[in-house]
């Protein structure tokens, strides 16, 4: 059987969570025997084909430059033609999309369905739902995932910068523009009047996946819940949870906490992650900072930064960090090395701004025996559990989280009911298998 996974970027240009997964999947499918490809988009007009640990990679050229229907997502990039000449080479049995990008979207999948592939897509991130990408209304609190013009526009033009005051009227209003007015106005207008189109065109794409892919996977509750309530057939609509490289045996897990009586110990938090906003490490940074200095507190930060952004943003920690030796910026961690590395920690933070839908940092960490503190909210909520699995505190609460870590360094004072048979957790290879039987099914 030949399987080709299709994503929006991949590495080593880009390392985050959906390229990570999609690693450790076509590697373990590989050792099962599939046949296995990955294909993803290269900026430009050059493709590239190479391996990557072992698994055949073809990038496909995706120029820079788009017209005003490629903006408005009614025409496929430029050069969408070495994208199909490359896929009918590959002659997959089974597409599997996991992503929902320019260059790795509908009209890929659609072609595959051409060539007489099954299709697969997995909803990895919230933008598979969420116009702003974060599920966070008015990036404030988690939203119940309805996509509706009047609900969506007023929080995707307010992280755009539109003044409060008129956010209020602004999806009653906007619902009755008509689709494609704002093709034809440029700038600050175009945007606002565009909102709506914007709106419409998420929920006409989520419609439109739950009919070309024969099975829509998610990788948490919440999204799968999303996915359903916009229209996704529960049929065709799966739960199925990410992976972790190894669960450590039950008499090696357990937390380990500072409780010593010998010299003052130290509470080690590591933070383990991409450097962005959404990930929520200058509060993390902010609160260990204020807490008094009274308590041995170490925060050793592995941040990668994969983009301008992230690594904009890891100046700004930097700015945020100045003197306070507490806290270090380390070398990001190689994947293969993530979990050993936790160990040498007390506890991990995931401190998210958005609604994770693992995350698989926390589940290397509950793995590895280390326990979790993070936001309450999204698949944070779902993967742990407070006073099991370590604790949750409110999104962007800097109080709250000083006040946990502070409380996490007195040694004796933080106790959990350690679960060490942790329920939801699988291997890499148990996910190749499960996957596999799905596409037995299919095929």
């Amino acid at each position: 059987m030949k399987v080709v996974h299709c994503l929006g970027w991949y590495l080593p240009d880009s390392s985050g969570g959906t390229e990570n997964y999609v690693r450790a999947l076509a590697r373990e499918q590989r050792a099962q025997g599939l046949d296995v490809c990955v294909m993803a988009p290269r900026d430009g007009d050059e493709g590239a084909c190479y391996e990557h640990e072992g698994v055949p990679v073809v990038r496909y050229p995706v120029p820079e430059a788009r017209s005003r229907a490629q903006q408005e997502g009614l025409a496929s990039h430029g050069r969408f033609d070495a994208f199909c000449v490359a896929l009918q080479e590959e002659a997959p049995d089974v597409f599997h999309l996991h992503s929902l990008t320019y260059g790795a979207g509908p009209a890929h999948l659609r072609q595959a369905r051409r060539l007489g592939a099954r299709t697969v897509v997995t909803a990895h991130v919230p933008g598979f739902v969420c116009t702003r990408g974060t599920m966070m209304r008015m990036g404030r609190e988690a939203c119940d995932g309805r996509v509706d013009v009047e609900q969506c526009v007023p929080c995707w033009l307010q992280s755009k910068g539109l003044s409060q005051p008129l956010l209020t009227p602004a999806g009653a209003l906007l619902r009755r523009v008509p689709f494609g007015v704002a093709g034809f106005l440029p700038g600050r207008a175009g945007t606002v009047l565009g909102s709506a189109d914007r709106v419409r065109g998420q929920r006409a794409t989520m419609r439109e996946l739950a009919e070309l892919a024969d099975r829509t996977v998610a990788v948490c509750a919440w999204l799968r819940d999303a996915l359903r309530d916009n229209g996704v057939p529960g049929s065709r609509l799966l739960l199925v949870r990410q992976a972790v490289d190894a669960l450590l045996p039950a008499s090696d897990r357990g937390p380990h906490l500072p409780e010593g009586d010998a010299g003052v110990p130290t509470l080690r938090i590591g933070y383990f992650g991409r450097a962005h906003p959404v990930k929520g490490l200058g509060l993390l940074v902010r609160a260990v900072h204020a807490a008094s200095r009274q308590h041995a507190i170490a925060l050793r930060i592995h941040a990668l930064t994969g983009s301008e952004e992230e690594r904009a943003h890891l100046r700004e920690v930097r700015r945020l960090i100045g003197s306070d030796e507490r806290i270090r910026v380390m070398a990001p961690v190689p994947p293969e090395q993530v979990v050993s590395t936790m160990r040498g920690c007390d506890l991990v933070a995931v401190p998210s701004r958005w609604l994770e839908t693992g995350p698989m940092v926390a589940m290397d960490a509950l793995a590895a025996g280390v326990p979790v503190l993070g936001s309450d909210l999204g698949g944070l909520r779902e993967l742990g559990e407070p006073g099991v699995t370590g604790w949750l505190e409110p999104v962007d609460d800097l109080e709250r989280w000083r006040a946990r870590i502070e409380t996490l360094a007195v040694p004796g004072a933080a106790k959990l009911s350690w679960s060490p048979e942790h329920p939801g957790l699988q291997t890499w290879p148990e996910l190749a298998a499960r996957m596999l039987d799905l596409y037995r099914e299919l095929t």
